[in-house]
């Protein structure tokens, strides 16, 4: 083969590294326009829902005479949207997976219902209640899952089914009576409060427990060479 002056001679296939990004070929970070100002897309799209409900708080505080983010307002609510926001987080992951769980609230209500059964009539201690109710969870969930993973079976049938089947069980165990609470502790699980100092304390482990997976997250990407989604890479710098 013959090479020209300014060329070395090489007899290597091109490699990867030979054809480098250009400038022309960077891709830009789309942005949209409000008014005068420039907001990452990405960043709007994520942020879109915090920014919407604080829209909503301000909009309840004022209309409220101002008590809507009282502390002790705000606390009462946190409570009783403490089951809904556990189940959430259940059934994001359910639901990132292209699933659907129909039968959560039925599976809730039948494992709240063995843990209160066990220490209401059958005598149990705390400890063995919830341990009683978790099992159920768990083997419910386990079944059901596998029906879909393994059996093929849509989740929407399966979890359709369950939606009436454990809703027909714990109104069987608990012969539609009232169950009464007979334990304390268990009781103070849905109302009693923690002390102030408490909730200082668990308030700054989940903010520096989320602001540290928040860092870890965008290292991970950055040593891999991934981009980094939303404001992650600005409070990284």
């Amino acid at each position: 083969m013959t090479n020209s002056v300014n060329e070395p001679a090489s007899d290597r296939p091109p490699a990867t590294s030979d054809f480098g990004a250009t400038p022309e070929t960077v891709e830009l970070t789309p942005q949209t326009t409000i008014g005068r100002f420039k907001i990452s897309t990405d960043v709007l799209r994520a942020y879109t829902m915090v920014f919407a409900l604080i829209a909503i708080w301000i909009y309840f505080h004022y209309s409220t005479n101002q008590i809507f983010l009282d502390p002790r307002n705000f606390s009462n609510l946190m409570r009783q949207t403490a089951v809904t926001g556990v189940l959430a987080v259940g059934m994001l992951m359910v639901i990132i997976t292209g699933q659907i769980d129909l039968s959560v609230g039925s599976v809730v209500g039948l494992a709240g219902g063995i843990a209160a059964i066990a220490q209401g009539w059958l005598g149990w201690g705390l400890v063995p209640s919830l341990a009683a109710g978790i099992a159920v969870g768990i083997a419910i969930g386990a079944t059901q899952g596998a029906l879909t993973a393994y059996v093929n079976i849509p989740a929407f049938i399966v979890t359709l089914g369950g939606l009436l089947a454990w809703r027909g069980v714990i109104l069987g165990l608990s012969r539609g009576e009232t169950i009464p609470i007979r334990l304390q502790q268990f009781k103070s699980l849905g109302q009693d409060y923690v002390g102030p100092l408490v909730g200082w304390i668990v308030a700054a482990i989940a903010v520096a427990a989320i602001v540290w997976f928040a860092l870890a997250r965008s290292r991970t990407r950055r040593r891999h060479g991934l981009a980094e989604p939303g404001m992650a890479s600005s409070c990284c710098e």
